[in-house]
């Protein structure tokens, strides 16, 4: 979903990054059709910076920040101050900076998340999210961001 609406967006003549958030459980490569050596891990332990990181989309303008191996502890990882340099960095560089985060299921990874960027989409799978696990993420999500989820888009 994120990966169509940063597309879109670039096609539209927007200069847009999508930055991978699901540091746990990536796709978006495999989604894209790319293969990621260099990314959002080595940006976030301070190995590189993350311009050096950025990968281009076959298809369109769009400008990637991926995952280039998953991550089974996220916490300290998201906390960073890379992050929140990338980010910020990020916000001056581009028109449209889009962060495609993990399942709902790992709430604390979302408050984290959802606390450094501006607006929040939920998008709840049909008939395989349930309806309690709806509100809590959106509980959970509320309690750390700026403002609560603008949309929740059932698919």
């Amino acid at each position: 979903m994120a990966a169509a609406f940063a597309r879109a967006a670039a096609l539209d003549g927007l200069r847009v990054l999508l930055i991978e958030g699901d540091l746990r459980a990536p796709k978006l490569a495999e989604t894209l059709g790319l293969t990621v050596t260099r990314g959002v891990i080595d940006t976030l332990e301070g190995n590189e910076l993350w311009p050096e990181n950025v990968a281009r989309d076959n298809l369109t303008s769009l400008d990637l920040l991926l995952v280039e191996r998953p991550q089974p502890e996220t916490s300290q990882l998201l906390e960073t101050i890379q992050l929140q340099n990338l980010l910020a960095e990020s916000i001056e560089e581009y028109s449209l900076v889009v962060v495609d985060g993990h399942p709902v299921t790992h709430e604390w990874d979302w408050v984290t998340l959802g606390a450094s960027v501006d607006v929040v989409v939920l998008v709840i799978a049909a008939g395989k999210t349930g309806r309690e696990q709806v509100h809590a993420a959106i509980k959970a999500i509320s309690t750390g961001v700026r403002r609560p989820p603008v949309a929740a888009i059932k698919l």
